[in-house]
């Protein structure tokens, strides 16, 4: 079983705005469930309303803020699995199959089926026309049973995860705007990878909170300054932050908590890469040496002759040849020369001259993790594999493991 963490706004003329949003979320929550969940309310902002809606556990906070009114929530969570959700969601069919997958990840979300928005564009209504059965039926047919890099909601982790990395940061209270690009932040310095599964589609009814009312713009600027102020850097626009892709500039970080993992993140410190070498492609072995050797002055200092299957593998090319590393001043060039001369066809991995470079890392498998590369492997008859990752531009690129 799994605590639900919903907030809940009760404003100040109307006492009890959300509820409406709330009755529509507890009741697909109560019709898709086949265990009994924890739900919480976490209502804020003034005086106590009782929540009209049986079936729910509320706990009350004066103040105002989403951040703190999550935090309370999970605090008092009795599952060892928590889920943070908005009132104004509606549960698919099949939500709890998210909970089961939330087991194969630290941190996982849901995706969201909105009429207009980040993530699955799909319109079932708005609160007073909403379509109940279409949005079953689309959910149903639109899901995917796949896993991509992401941030999205509703989000589950397991309770000492939450509190591991303090949750949300309660600065960015009253309306929380910014709040969850921050936690991303955050879990990507711990070394977690937030991650989203696309078989369950939840739907959202977009910008219902007070936060994106005109009047409290000023909160939503105010937040992104309170980002850059905690970080040392802007956070990443759209769609880059909700895919994760984005890199922490550990250079300018300014945010180093006890639990943060500084020293083997590569999401951190991307920075702290080195050149292995540069490798290079010949036909004529002769004629590079007599620019590399005998005109810049560089030395061979290593030789190898790797098997045809080798060659054939990574640069497919059906043709026998050589290794050589020839350096000076701390540059190595790692040359791949063939005997008899390779074809001049072109394809994805021949081009003459520079046709790598090989980057060292201290963490490969991590580094691998981080992103779901285009990648390469030769597993190498000597014992270790030669991996190859593609650029955006279709170049190959060598990741050595420091040894």
């Amino acid at each position: 079983m799994i605590s639900i963490i919903c907030p809940v706004l009760i404003n100040a003329s109307t006492k009890a705005e959300n509820w409406v949003y709330l009755e529509k979320c507890v009741h697909s929550f109560k019709k898709n469930s086949k265990e009994n969940h924890e739900f919480i309310v976490v209502s804020n902002n003034g005086d106590f309303v009782q929540c009209p809606i049986d079936g729910v556990k509320q706990i009350h906070v004066q103040k105002q803020g989403q951040c703190g009114a999550v935090n309370i929530g999970v605090k008092e969570a009795q599952n060892e699995y928590v889920m943070i959700i908005d009132e104004d969601f509606v549960f698919p069919t099949n939500w709890e199959e998210l909970i089961e997958k939330a087991k194969e990840y630290d941190f996982v979300s849901g995706n969201l089926m909105e009429r207009g928005g980040s993530f699955c564009v799909n319109n079932c209504g708005s609160l007073l026309d909403f379509d109940e059965q279409k949005f079953e039926q689309d959910a149903l047919m639109l899901k995917k049973d796949e896993w991509e890099n992401g941030f999205g909601f509703p989000l589950i982790c397991k309770k000492e995860i939450w509190q591991l990395v303090e949750g949300y940061d309660e600065q960015f209270d009253p309306w929380g705007s910014n709040c969850d690009s921050d936690l991303e932040y955050k879990l990507m310095l711990a070394g977690i990878m937030p991650r989203r599964w696309k078989g369950a589609l939840f739907y959202h009814f977009v910008s219902v909170s007070g936060t994106f009312a005109p009047e409290n713009g000023h909160f939503w600027q105010g937040n992104i300054r309170k980002f850059e102020n905690k970080w040392g850097f802007a956070r990443a626009n759209s769609p880059h932050i909700w895919s994760c892709d984005f890199i922490i500039n550990g250079d300018a970080l300014r945010y180093k908590p006890s639990w943060a993992k500084l020293e083997n993140n590569s999401n951190v410190y991307f920075k702290k890469f080195e050149w292995k070498h540069v490798g290079w492609l010949s036909n004529n072995i002769d004629l590079f040496e007599r620019f590399w050797v005998d005109t810049m002055g560089f030395k061979r200092n290593w030789e190898s002759g790797p098997d045809k299957t080798m060659f054939k593998d990574l640069f497919g090319i059906d043709a026998n040849g050589t290794v050589r590393r020839y350096d000076k001043d701390g540059i190595t060039i790692e040359v791949h020369f063939f005997d008899p001369p390779a074809p001049e066809d072109k394809n994805e991995f021949y081009r003459r001259g520079i046709n790598h470079i090989c980057l060292l890392v201290e963490d490969r498998d991590s580094f691998l993790k981080s992103y779901p590369f285009d990648t390469r492997v030769y597993n190498n008859p000597k014992g270790h594999q030669n991996v190859f990752i593609r650029d955006f531009e279709g170049n190959w690129i060598e990741i050595y493991k420091r040894l």
